[in-house]
C-alpha cells in the first residue's frame, strides 16, 4: 500500500510538470540528499525533490511549486517504550501557490498558501495529515548600480520551528558587489562569496524542522494507546555551502555543517510529550542537483537571435 501511495505522488508530480511546464517562466527543478548520523541515539536521512514554475501576468506573479520529502530514520539502541516503525519512514508533499503584486517605489506584496500532507502514510489519510502552511508578507526593494537590496517583512505559518505555528519573517539581503552578497534575520542568516562565474561558497545559519503524523495507532508500554501521534523535530542548522555550475541550466550543491537539535520527541494530539529521545547535536552533510531551464531557454533564445 504504501509503494502504491509514493506512486500516486510521483506520476502526479510527473503530471503537474507536462500540464504547466510550457507556461513556466523562471522553472526550477532541485534534488537533495541529506543525512545527519548522530541524532541522539539516531540516523536521519532525507530525499528531497522540488519543481517550480511561474507565470507573469502584467504586474503579477503566479508561481506553482509542488516539493516532496522521504524521510528515513534508523534508531540504534533506542530504549523507547514503543515499536519505532511507525517513525522511521515517513512522507512529507507539499504543493505551493504564491501570488507576487508589484506595487509602487520598489514595494510588492506576497502571499503564499501551501498546504501540505505530512504522515507515514500507514492508514487512511486524515485532517491529522494535513498543515496548512502560509506566509503573507511585503518587499521592498533598492537598486543601485550592481548594488541591490532587498527587505521581507511578514507572518508565516508552518513547521519550521518544530509544531505548526505561526512565527514573524523579517529578511534583509545585501548585494555588496559582484561577488559578495549577505542576508541577516528569520529564516535564513548567510553570507555568499563567489569564487568565479562558476563556483560559490556559502555560510548559512536556519532553523529546520517537521512535525509528522502518525496515521495509525501506537501502543505504549504503561501508557496506553495513542491516536494520530506525533514525531516532532526542530534543530538549529550551521552550514558551510558550495555550489558549481556545470553550465547555465546544471548546478551541483555540497554542504557540510553542525546540527543543534532542540527537540526531537513524539507527541499525542494534544502536544503533550509521549517521549523524549533527548537528542544530541550532530555534523551533517547534504549534496544535490539543481536544474534552472529558464537560464537554459534566455541562451537558446540568444543564439536564435
Amino acid at each position: 500500500m504504501r509503494i502504491v501511495k509514493i506512486s500516486i505522488i510521483f506520476l502526479s508530480i510527473c503530471v503537474f510538470n507536462r500540464v504547466y511546464g510550457q507556461f513556466s517562466h523562471g522553472e526550477l527543478g532541485r534534488f537533495e540528499y541529506n543525512i545527519v548520523p548522530n541524532l541522539g541515539e539516531s540516523q536521519l536521512e532525507r530525499y528531497h525533490i522540488a519543481i517550480n514554475f511561474g507565470k507573469k501576468i502584467k504586474k503579477s506573479l503566479l508561481l506553482m511549486g509542488l516539493d516532496y520529502s522521504y524521510y528515513d530514520i534508523i534508531y540504534n539502541e533506542a530504549n523507547v517504550p514503543f515499536k519505532t516503525d511507525p517513525f522511521e519512514q515517513f512522507h512529507i508533499f507539499s504543493t505551493s501557490f504564491t501570488y507576487l503584486r508589484t506595487l509602487s517605489n520598489g514595494w510588492a506584496l506576497n502571499l503564499t498558501f501551501a498546504p501540505t500532507l505530512s504522515s507515514n502514510l500507514e492508514s487512511k489519510l486524515t485532517k491529522e495529515d494535513i498543515i496548512y502552511n502560509s506566509f503573507l508578507g511585503i518587499t521592498k526593494r533598492w537598486h543601485k548600480n550592481l548594488k541591490k537590496s532587498r527587505l521581507l517583512i511578514g507572518l508565516a505559518y508552518g513547521t519550521r520551528f518544530g509544531e505548526p505555528q505561526f512565527f514573524p519573517l523579517i529578511n534583509f539581503t545585501k548585494t555588496v558587489n559582484d561577488r559578495i552578497k549577505y542576508y541577516l534575520g528569520i529564516p535564513i542568516t548567510g553570507i555568499d562569496y563567489s569564487i568565479s562565474q562558476k563556483n560559490k561558497i556559502s555560510l548559512k545559519a536556519q532553523p529546520l524542522g517537521f512535525y509528522v503524523n502518525n496515521s495509525e495507532e501506537l501502543t505504549v508500554f504503561k501508557q496506553g494507546n495513542f491516536e494520530n501521534s506525533k514525531l516532532r523535530l526542530n534543530m538549529i542548522n550551521f552550514s558551510v555551502e558550495y555550489n558549481h555550475k556545470f553550465s547555465p541550466m546544471i548546478e551541483t550543491i555540497s554542504s557540510l555543517g553542525y546540527t543543534m537539535v532542540n527537540t526531537f520527541d513524539v507527541l499525542n494530539t494534544e502536544n503533550n510529550i509521549i517521549h523524549d529521545y533527548d537528542p544530541n547535536g550532530s555534523f551533517q552533510f547534504s549534496m544535490g542537483l539543481k536544474i534552472n531551464l529558464n537560464k537554459q531557454l534566455n541562451e537558446n533564445k540568444k543564439v536564435n537571435k
